[in-house]
């Protein structure tokens, strides 16, 4: 992961408090183009904040870097994050269809300044507001498989959480291709990240 991009610090409220975020705007381009990206500071308390969507999944392998740009400066990140940025500018265009439009995207990766300790603390404070705040939760669990199912699709987050469990517990086989498509799914490294539960629970609405 970059360190070496100039982050601006974040603006702190009257009492010292870090309610603040970045939200990157995934700019369009061909699938052959570089990621181009922009950055905006926004308050999570503003009532002028812009909708926004907010990532859910694992970094990856570190040594596996892709790069991108933001604000036209060279920004490195890992391959997991580069395959879902990719995806979400194909959205952008309409590949998967025109349902909604991703304009703003949270991705903790990305928007915290993670060589800066103090503005991590602050975040990770934050995370339940900014995951609760999201229009939109995307569960990111990679490219699919021939085993599962290569369509995404909207779920209550209580739902996803319940089948979750249940196909993580010992003596469930698959008996459906829905349930070989399942099984894939929660087998993903993703579920066994520290705050799955959180982001997931959090979320108002939850694309996996």
């Amino acid at each position: 992961m970059s360190t070496f991009y100039p982050y601006k610090d974040l603006v702190l409220d009257r009492n010292g408090h870090n309610l603040s975020i970045r939200l990157l705007q995934l700019l369009p381009g061909e699938d052959s183009s570089p990621i181009n990206c922009t950055f905006r500071q926004v308050t999570l308390t503003s009532k002028s904040i812009p909708r926004f969507v907010a990532l859910s999944y694992t970094w990856g392998a570190p040594p596996e870097t892709k790069t991108i740009l933001i604000d036209g400066i060279q920004f490195r990140v890992r391959e997991n994050l580069f395959e879902f940025l990719l995806q979400a500018r194909k959205r952008e265009r309409g590949h998967w269809g025109k349902r909604e439009k991703w304009k703003w995207l949270w991705i903790d990766a990305v928007c915290i300044n993670q060589a800066n300790l103090r503005e991590r603390n602050h975040q990770v404070q934050n995370m339940a507001r900014i995951y609760s705040n999201a229009w939109l939760v995307v569960v990111w669990l990679g490219l699919a498989t021939p085993t599962s199912s290569a369509e995404i699709s909207y779920m209550h987050p209580q739902t996803l959480h319940r089948k979750v469990v249940k196909k993580r517990i010992p003596g469930h086989p698959p008996e459906r291709i829905q349930d070989l498509r399942l099984d894939d799914l929660c087998s993903r490294d993703y579920w066994n990240r520290l705050w799955v539960v959180q982001e997931i629970l959090l979320a108002r609405k939850l694309l996996v």
